[in-house]
């Protein structure tokens, strides 16, 4: 029961990871999109 513990515990810490660098990604997505918004020069008619 103890090598359940243990691996229950490390995969606890893998999913932390896969949460805190998913969490980071998303930030930091939402903060370029704050700094650099997107400019509509461009005509209507000339986008795709």
């Amino acid at each position: 029961m103890e090598v359940f513990f243990e691996t229950l515990r490390l995969m606890v810490i893998g999913m932390a990871g896969v949460f805190t660098a998913i969490s980071l990604f998303y930030v930091m997505i939402k903060l370029m999109i704050k700094l650099f918004p997107r400019d509509n020069k461009i005509p209507a008619d000339a986008r795709n």
